[in-house]
């Protein structure tokens, strides 16, 4: 029995000295945001996809990757990224406004797909179809509607 004991703790404190140290790196997220403003969203997506990989992305890294997808159109990665967001912390409005404007194209986007599908939208749905349409017109909006970023105020485009 001793000899199990024994052989338990040299194991268990074995294993904890093979365990590596985390090496967080703090230069990431900066350098995503450069890549994010000068444009070169790709690049800034690589590196905040990285900090993911490693578990070290934060509410902010998380909110900058889902405004990369959104600027590409890529609107359902935006809708997860976004939720994400809001997981960890709850309070975020940017997050919860992007969020909304996410899911008013993702809507958008349905309809606009079952019109081409069905060649013609009942009319209920051809009525909310130019609603949404309508409402992404709204003149303050005209920069493509884009989502806020951390250099914007709450709720300006």
């Amino acid at each position: 029995m001793r000899a199990i004991v024994a052989v338990l703790i040299c194991v268990s404190v074995s294993s904890c000295s093979l365990a590596r140290p985390i090496n967080i790196d703090h230069s990431a997220l900066p350098e995503a945001k450069n890549w994010y403003r000068q444009g070169d969203l790709d690049s800034a997506e690589s590196v905040l996809l990285q900090l993911q990989r490693k578990q070290q992305g934060s509410a902010e890294s998380d909110f900058l990757l889902a405004n990369i997808y959104f600027r590409q159109q890529r609107l359902a990665a935006a809708k997860k990224q976004y939720e994400r967001v809001l997981a960890q912390q709850s309070n975020h409005q940017r997050a919860w406004h992007n969020l909304a404007l996410t899911q008013l194209r993702l809507t958008t986007d349905t309809l606009m797909r079952a019109r081409v599908a069905l060649m013609q939208l009942p009319e209920a749905d051809q009525q909310l179809l130019q609603v949404l349409l309508k409402l992404q017109r709204i003149p303050s909006q005209t920069k493509s509607q884009a989502p806020i970023t951390e250099h914007q105020s709450d709720y300006a485009f």
